[in-house]
């Protein structure tokens, strides 16, 4: 008796261990490509395979952002987005300016949330500040924060004392 518990024990840990990942989350990126004199484009990636979340499908396609990092005492960093470009597809948006001032959001979803359809993600939202370079095989462009360059319109506000001590009139 306790065999074959302790055999349905190994069994049950293999089948948990199995379900382990070593990318608890996945990366998801919409891209809001910005034509001039025509509507917004909207395009959905994901680096993995297809999968559908929130009523969105994110095809798959190879896309990175690399370069990121956060601190509070530096300037804001300048990452980079690649994306594959087969049949030079993207090559046409960054030469016409499509890719201008374009919008990059990329999501941090949990593996199970993705699955579920779980509305619970983490958010990094840039802009394209200029595209690097264009062949072929990739596009690669610098983007920028949404504060970050002369485009950024603080919000309306009152920005005094008391709560802005080091505001003076």
């Amino acid at each position: 008796m306790t065999t074959a518990i302790s055999e349905l024990m190994r069994q049950r840990h293999i089948e948990e261990a199995m379900k382990l990942d070593a990318m608890g989350y996945r990366a998801l990126f919409f891209l809001r490509l910005r034509p001039p004199s025509m509507p917004d484009v909207f395009l959905y990636f994901t680096p993995l395979k297809e999968v559908k979340w929130q009523g969105k499908t994110f095809e798959s396609h190879p896309c990175n952002i690399t370069g990121y990092r956060r601190a509070g005492d530096e300037e804001q960093s300048r990452p980079k987005f690649s994306v594959a470009n087969p049949d030079g597809v993207f090559t046409k948006y960054a030469h016409e300016g499509w890719l201008d001032n374009a919008e990059v959001v990329r999501y941090y979803v949990l593996k199970d949330h993705l699955e579920a359809d779980i509305n619970s993600f983490v958010k990094h939202t840039w802009r394209v500040s200029k595209v690097v370079s264009a062949n072929r095989d990739v596009v690669v462009a610098e983007l920028r924060g949404a504060t970050d360059g002369q485009m950024f319109i603080m919000p309306p506000g009152q920005y005094m004392p008391p709560a802005f001590p080091q505001v003076s009139f």
